[in-house]
Order: C-alpha cells, then sequence, then structure tokens
C-alpha cells in the first residue's frame, strides 16, 4: 500500500466515524437554537406583557392621585370654613357673654376639631401608605 492510499484509507475511517457524531451535534445544535428563538420570543411576549401592566398602573395611579388632589383640596376648604365659623362663633360669644354656653360651645368645638384631625389623619395615613406601596413597586 502506497502513502496516498494510507492517506485516503485513513481519511475514510475518519469520515466514518466523524461525519455520523458532526451530524448529530449539528442537528442538536439546530434543535437548541430552535428552542432558544422561542424562549426568546416568549421572552419578548413576557416584557411586552410587563410594559402594558406597568402602563396600565400608571394610569390608575395618576388616577388615584388626581382624586387625593380633589380630597386634599375639599378638606382644606372645609378647614377654611370651619376657621370662618369659629371666628363668626367667637365674635357671636363676645357679644352674648354667656358663660355656660361658652364653654359647651367650646367643648363642642374642640370635639368637632379633633373628629376632623382624626379623619384627617386617616385619610392621608391611607394616601401616604399607597405612595409607598407605589414607590416599593
Amino acid at each position: 500500500m502506497d502513502a496516498s492510499g494510507l492517506v485516503q484509507g485513513i481519511r475514510e475511517v475518519i469520515q466514518d466515524l466523524l461525519v455520523p457524531e458532526l451530524k448529530a451535534i449539528r442537528q442538536e445544535l439546530k434543535d437548541h437554537s430552535e428552542r432558544f428563538d422561542r424562549m426568546e420570543k416568549q421572552f419578548e411576549t413576557m416584557d411586552k406583557r410587563f410594559l402594558s401592566l406597568q402602563e396600565e398602573m400608571n394610569k390608575r395611579f395618576e388616577k388615584v392621585d388626581e382624586r387625593f388632589e380633589r380630597v386634599d383640596e375639599r378638606f382644606e376648604r372645609v378647614e377654611n370654613r370651619l376657621q370662618g365659623i369659629e371666628i363668626t362663633m367667637q365674635k357671636i360669644l363676645e357679644r352674648l357673654d354667656v358663660t355656660e354656653k361658652v364653654a359647651r360651645l367650646e367643648s363642642a368645638q374642640q370635639e368637632m376639631g379633633q373628629n376632623l384631625r382624626n379623619i384627617m389623619q386617616h385619610l392621608f395615613m391611607g394616601h401616604t401608605g399607597i405612595e409607598k406601596k407605589r414607590a416599593v413597586g
């Protein structure tokens, strides 16, 4: 056997051994590539869903913020009205100079003021809690 025949024989043996293995590896790589493509599409779909959810949540938080602004404005108007009533009551009491009635009215006024502060504190604590949840999210 000459050198070229020997080389040709070795080449054929190597091809017989490696070609099927290389084809199997190539098919496996193709399968993995297809799986990765599917996974990438799934991730893109998930990204779109998350962005959509994020946009929806942002819209909802904007609406909540607008509602709280309106509530804040209402409370400010109520507080201003109460201050006006308080001033008016004080003027009336100064004119009447009735100590027993003054004491009862002051007590009722303090109760009303405390109730209003409790209500406002309760509402503002809820408002602050929403902002904290939003900041965390």
